[in-house]
């Protein structure tokens, strides 16, 4: 059980945790308590839901296919696509994070260059990270070898959460660097903001935080005796952990730097040696980490042309190394235009996580268990009617100020 929580907290805790700060000046610290532990309860009720699924279909091969066969097989094309919308849109966030501390993190080193130097470019850290790394790695048809890299992004995680801690109690001065003449350190806090665009882009990104809906099935098909008390066991002692951990890591970083906190935290950190050490560290484990999102982002997308196609591409090496390349190419793209981190999360997970959080569990429970008259079931039809709703307004206005 202990390992079930564990694996669990591994899955969810990544470097989203860094873009929490920023949301929480979008909408205030209450709000923001609010909003994180409402995103806790929701992507619980989902999993739930689909562990409920997964037992009542049994055995040790549940999968979203296993279940989209029993209910409705077209869906399987909408998991498709949703799960490629979330990790390829963290595909991106990674490289952009990378790209944006690494030139930070030599100014450490390097304090004497001149802003202009060559190196201290985001696209030339960029293209290093992408093109001897990253991008390499993410075309291998397996990558079992960096699955340690998920305990390192825990530990990086925790140990910048002591960096945001520390900054915040004051161990460390937060203000100690140069600012432009007219500008502050730290902003207005407030408890609730009254931007309701701010909120709408901030709850996608709380609830990307908690997402685990891609790989419940693999958890619930390695336990021990599965049954959904002991499902229930490790989701609720796993969502707490993590919640508590947000809670510190967005409360400290808000108030730290109030409503001058940038979308990723550790930009709003002084060139210092301790925030260094975190950037450094968070640099090397999203890049390593990103083939582990690239993967199932192109098999995702291989799946669902295969599906589209009829099964005519099973196997295919072709269909395999295009999508890899493209999709490779394309995160490579959009990380140039170094898109914030927080917006980056709050688009992606408009589209990929409140559908499979909300919308797509309600929709299998409510077909699976057609012979159940109980509160739940009830509730499928509004529950999935208002993810449909969130998902489409959190986008909206998570992508029409772009234009």
């Amino acid at each position: 059980m202990v390992g079930t929580v564990a694996n669990l907290v591994n899955t969810i805790i990544g470097s989203g945790v860094l873009a929490l700060p920023s949301c929480a000046a979008k909408t205030g610290w209450a709000m923001a308590v609010i909003l994180l532990v409402g995103s806790a309860l929701i992507t619980w009720v989902g999993v739930y839901l689909l562990t409920l699924c997964a037992h009542h279909l049994g055995g040790d091969k549940t999968s979203f296919g296993a279940v989209a066969s029993r209910t409705y097989p077209w869906m399987m094309v909408v998991v498709d696509l949703c799960v490629f919308a979330v990790t390829f849109g963290v595909c991106v966030a990674y490289l952009t994070i990378a790209a944006g501390i690494l030139p930070t993190s030599v100014q450490q080193f390097a304090p004497s260059l001149a802003p202009e130097s060559f190196i201290l470019k985001n696209w030339v850290w960029l293209l290093i990270c992408w093109g001897l790394f990253a991008a390499p790695l993410a075309t291998l048809k397996s990558v079992r070898i960096l699955g340690y890299t998920s305990a390192l992004a825990v530990l990086c995680v925790v140990y910048t959460t002591g960096v945001v801690i520390a900054y915040a109690t004051g161990l460390l001065d937060p203000c100690d660097k140069q600012l432009p003449e007219g500008m502050v350190c730290r902003g207005d806090v407030v408890a609730f903001s009254p931007n309701a665009s701010g909120i709408l882009t901030s709850i996608p990104v709380f609830l990307t935080a908690f997402c685990c809906a891609t790989t419940i099935f693999n958890i619930y098909n390695d336990l021990q005796r599965p049954t959904v008390r002991r499902m229930n066991l490790a989701t609720i002692g796993c969502m707490a952990i993590c919640a508590l951990q947000y809670l510190v890591v967005a409360l400290a970083g808000y108030l730290t730097y109030g409503s001058n906190v940038a979308g990723n935290i550790l930009d709003s950190f002084p060139v210092e040696i301790w925030a260094t050490i975190a950037r450094i560290g968070t640099a090397f484990v999203v890049t390593v980490s990103y083939p582990l999102l690239m993967h199932p982002a192109r098999d995702a997308i291989v799946h669902a042309v295969n599906v589209c196609a009829g099964g005519r591409f099973t196997g295919s090496n072709v269909l395999f190394y295009t999508v890899a390349t493209v999709l490779n190419v394309l995160a490579l793209g959009l990380a140039f235009f170094n898109v914030p981190l927080d917006l980056i999360l709050s688009i992606t997970g408009s589209i990929g996580t409140v559908n499979l959080s909300i919308t797509i569990p309600f929709i299998f429970f409510y077909k699976l268990f057609e012979d159940d008259n109980g509160v739940m079931r009830k509730l499928c039809i509004p529950g999935a009617v208002v993810g449909i709703v969130a998902s489409v307004v959190c986008a909206y206005y998570s992508i029409v100020p772009l234009f």
